[in-house]
């Protein structure tokens, strides 16, 4: 009698001996996983804090009314520079908004950004930093960068005015 219950349970508890087993390796796997991704999460806290600890190479505060901070103005243009060249619009017109923020008259950084934002199809905000770059004067300007904004200025309002002219509604709709 006790040897038949033996054999009746026997395929059973070899059953449950294999899926022990079996558990076991997945319980194994699952814990080499947990600790990569515990590793993982680890370095990317490390990554965290060193990128909050980062700082620019230059302050980003204004400069006193009709003063303008030349070392900001340079380190921002030549990122600015980097990032528009990467067609990294995006990034660009940060930088060249801070070299603009140093040296609100200088026609060069103005030019920049009034680049960029026509890069980033801002016609607007382009026309507004072309008119500024064009209109500088003294130490702030040169005849090449006051050239350039003055040519893209006519341009894009040449452009600016023919998209007027296709928006503009038709005279038999007003009644005229």
């Amino acid at each position: 009698m006790v040897l038949s219950v033996v054999q009746r349970l026997l395929p059973a508890l070899i059953g449950l001996w294999f899926l022990a087993g079996c558990a076991s390796d997945q319980i194994k796997a699952n814990q080499q996983q947990l600790e990569q991704q515990q590793a993982q999460l680890d370095q990317l806290k490390q990554q965290i804090v060193a990128l909050q600890n980062q700082r620019p190479a230059y302050s980003t505060t204004v400069a006193p009314p009709g003063s303008c901070d030349e070392a900001v103005l340079h380190e921002a243009s030549r990122k600015g520079g980097d990032r528009f060249a990467a067609n990294d619009f995006g990034h660009a017109v940060g930088y060249y908004q801070d070299a603009v923020t140093a040296c609100p008259r200088n026609g060069r950084a103005q030019l920049n950004l009034a680049r960029t934002y026509e890069a980033l199809g801002q016609r607007v905000e382009a026309l507004d930093h072309y008119k500024l770059a064009a209109a500088a004067s003294g130490i702030d300007a040169d005849a090449a960068t006051s050239g350039q904004a003055q040519q893209a200025l006519s341009r894009l309002q040449k452009q600016l005015s023919a998209n007027d002219s296709r928006l503009a509604v038709p005279s038999f709709f007003t009644g005229c």
